[in-house]
């Protein structure tokens, strides 16, 4: 019998667990400084490269500083290089023209 507990070994899976989820994750979220007005129809912002935002994928669009303003669509496309992002919104909460945007794949 082992002189040490079985889980005493775990936290260090744990916590590679954990790196792994944050790394997978932080790809399905971006951020914008580009000035769009909550407003429905087609919407181009820039926001980081290299994120996993594909044609048809459902997308949110939430003012920073205010969470209860926000759009949400389909994306019609996204340069991985670039960043360019250009979103069909199909629903908005709120009025009004802000550059502060949290940016995330929903649904």
């Amino acid at each position: 019998m082992p002189s040490t507990p079985f889980y005493a070994g775990q936290s260090d899976y744990i916590s590679k667990l954990n790196d792994l989820w944050t790394r997978g994750t932080a790809s399905l979220f971006g951020t914008s400084s580009t000035s769009v007005s909550l407003a429905l129809g087609s919407k181009t912002l820039t926001t980081q490269a290299n994120l996993q935002f594909t044609v048809g994928s459902q997308i949110s669009l939430t003012y920073t500083s205010d969470l209860t303003k926000y759009m949400s669509g389909q994306v019609t496309s996204y340069n991985s290089t670039t960043g360019e992002l250009v979103v069909n919104i199909l629903s908005v909460r709120g009025t009004g023209s802000y550059a502060s945007w949290s940016i995330g794949l929903s649904g």
